[in-house]
């Protein structure tokens, strides 16, 4: 059911004139309706709380663009906090407002209460000789790829123990449904509905294309052994952190105990917005 909006929190993307200016005007417009208001700027470095008082919000609104809304969503997740984009970047597939419409869409909002949808997000963890040295959260996806040299790189991936596949390739890609949309999707990768309890597997540019894209139970482990390395090899969570890899490192991707919530909008349905984004016709 529907819950009362009396506190909202504002994250404006670090440095962005745009949504410096947006936020205040946003804080502005809700403060005169009795709304209690926060205004931060992002900083994806930045320690400490998600949260900050006098009040804890009802939801979040984050102005940038995917970029930015993913960045606040992982500091956010422990919260429970509900996120809504204003899209003030690029394409803003996340990003369920925009700054020509905020007004309508923060009214309707205020008028009906808030409802949320749940998404699915994921947990990684990179371990070496037995010992966890790296453990992150990713709303996207987690990528394992080779460095600059045009060197394909050798993979031995794992669900639940059992051998998917050896493979020779740049990478591979393991999605939640919400990143089915990024860089899966440019892999060759399937859409996927976000309300699936999924995960997607998408090998880049693999010789012999000896893997088919997968779709596999959220509750399973997926596993990633880097065998040989000839170059450098990477983790990337969200295309936004992550770190080096060696030959031997077990990457373990599964289903995050706490995962996305994004506040719902009427009108904003998942195909309707694949078709306003160029993803079908």
């Amino acid at each position: 059911m529907p819950s009362k909006i009396e506190c909202i929190h504002i994250v404006t993307k670090m440095g962005d004139r745009v949504a410096g200016k947006l936020g205040s005007e946003i804080a502005s417009w809700l403060a005169a309706r009795g709304v209690s208001v926060q205004v931060q700027e992002h900083r994806q470095d930045s320690g400490g709380s998600a949260v900050q008082e006098p009040c804890r919000p009802d939801m979040a609104l984050v102005l940038g663009g995917d970029g930015t809304l993913l960045s606040v969503a992982r500091k956010f997740m422990p919260t429970g906090i509900p996120l809504l984009g204003i899209n003030v970047g690029h394409l803003g597939f996340l990003a369920k407002a925009d700054v020509g419409d905020w007004p309508a869409r923060l009214e309707k909002l205020l008028e009906l209460g808030l409802d949320v949808d749940e998404r699915l997000a994921l947990h990684c963890e990179v371990l070496r000789e037995g010992q966890i040295v790296h453990q992150s959260a990713a709303i996207n996806d987690v990528v394992v790829s080779r460095g600059p040299m045009a060197r394909l790189i050798r993979l031995r991936l794992f669900c639940e123990g059992e051998l998917v596949a050896a493979l020779r390739a740049d990478g591979v890609i393991v999605s939640s449904p919400t990143g089915s949309t990024a860089y899966a999707i440019s892999a060759g990768g399937p859409l996927i509905h976000p309300a699936l309890e999924v995960m997607g597997v998408t090998a880049i540019c693999a010789f012999m294309g000896n893997l088919r894209s997968l779709v596999i139970p959220a509750d399973l482990t997926m596993d990633i052994l880097v065998e040989e390395v000839w170059g450098d090899v990477f983790l990337t969570e969200d295309g936004q952190q992550g770190q080096r890899l060696v030959a031997g490192d077990l990457v373990r991707v599964t289903k995050a105990k706490q995962g996305l919530r994004l506040v719902h909008l009427d009108g904003v349905g998942y195909f309707t917005t694949l078709q306003d984004k160029g993803f079908t016709r």
